[in-house]
């Protein structure tokens, strides 16, 4: 019922006019390629119907899971971008950021953050702004806590977050200057991390397009110093070890991002839908791929699948360790090793929470996902 809304997406990322060339030199980066994964499970999972008493969902986007509360954020909801539910009884407790222009609203959801419960950070690219929440479980209720103004003279645009410490939180750069904005507590850019790293040469393409096709979610772990950027589309998926100085790209078989533009100067998708959300734990790095190329998402008849079947496993290093195939769609996780299951969005049935085991064995070959 929602099938339609990544190609749509994703073509408005793509959407934007040519400007100037990417000239600059690349930063070093080890580049490897890997073909499939060497061990393969199919995963079938336990959906779960939400109480839609308060709150109807349209489009689950992310997912968390702190303490005895599941947090969900509905990119497309109609009321409110921010709900939170009983993770026993799925029942509905509060939401939270309202649609509109008003104080303690939100002109257009992006993502969440999850860090505790008085700290539950959201992201509005309408408003330009991040604002941290606070949940109050006895009064069940969420109220604003803080808001951070996104700089309008070098932030062109947000897509996704990462908090990297108490000061500083991580941004995809859309300018194509570099890979990840450092943006501090006041919302102005401190600092900058990487290059597109693309097998194309210099000046083939210009940067607002390149960039836009290289859009990637993002995530980081500060116990071990790792920052993972997956792409939106293509099948690259890049590892900053921050404390490390180390720097890698991991190309699966589908490659980078591919696109043309057009006469009038816009770029448009035309290889491969591929990562949808990223998580990195003490030892691995968990991403949910999609794999599926523009042209079978116009053919699909009935345009009601939306989401990745795969749940692709590396270690820290990159290296590719299982694949798991679901049997759902999904789109965002919470991944909890010391529980031995992740938990998944499908925006595509009535059964939006998927609960599924974090299996490591007995694989079945079923393709390299």
């Amino acid at each position: 019922m929602k099938g339609k809304t990544t190609l749509a997406v994703a073509i408005c990322l793509l959407t934007i006019m040519v400007s100037a060339c990417h000239d600059k030199k690349q930063d070093v980066m080890e580049d490897v390629t890997f073909t499939d994964f060497p061990e393969v499970i199919e995963l079938k999972g336990e959906g779960h119907v939400l109480d839609d008493r308060q709150a109807m969902l349209r489009y689950p986007f992310r997912i968390h899971a702190y303490g005895d509360y599941l947090f969900i954020f509905d990119m497309h909801n109609a009321d409110e971008f921010g709900h939170i539910y009983d993770k026993k009884t799925f029942s509905h407790i509060a939401s939270f950021g309202k649609r509109g222009e008003g104080p303690q609203e939100m002109l257009r959801g992006q993502t969440m953050r999850v860090v505790s419960l008085d700290s539950i950070w959201t992201l509005d690219p309408g408003k330009r702004q991040i604002a941290r929440w606070r949940f109050l479980p006895v009064e069940r209720r969420v109220e604003q806590a803080e808001v951070i103004r996104l700089d309008k003279q070098t932030i062109i645009s947000a897509r996704d977050i990462a908090l990297y410490n108490d000061t500083t939180w991580f941004m995809p750069d859309l300018s194509g200057q570099s890979r990840v904005w450092h943006v501090g507590r006041n919302g102005k850019l401190v600092g900058q991390t990487g290059k597109i790293p693309t097998h194309h040469t210099v000046k083939e393409y210009s940067l607002a397009p390149l960039a836009a096709a290289w859009n990637a979610y993002i995530h980081y772990h500060p116990g071990n110093g790792t920052l993972v950027a997956a792409t939106q589309l293509g099948d690259v998926m890049e590892i900053y070890r921050l404390q490390e100085n180390k720097r890698k790209a991991i190309r699966g078989p589908h490659g980078e991002p591919v696109f043309h533009t057009t006469p009038q100067g816009y770029a448009v998708p035309t290889g491969i839908m591929g990562y949808s959300d990223v998580q990195i734990t003490d030892s691995f790095i968990y991403t949910v791929f999609h794999g599926r190329t523009f042209k079978e998402i116009a053919a699909d008849p009935t345009g009601t699948e939306d989401g990745g079947r795969y749940l692709r496993v590396f270690d820290l290093e990159g290296n590719p360790v299982r694949c798991y195939h679901l049997d759902h769609a999904i789109y965002g996780i919470h991944v909890d090793e010391k529980e031995g299951f992740f938990w998944a969005t499908d925006v595509n049935t009535e059964e939006q929470v998927v609960r599924y085991p974090l299996s490591s064995g007995g694989g079945a070959e079923t393709g390299n996902g």
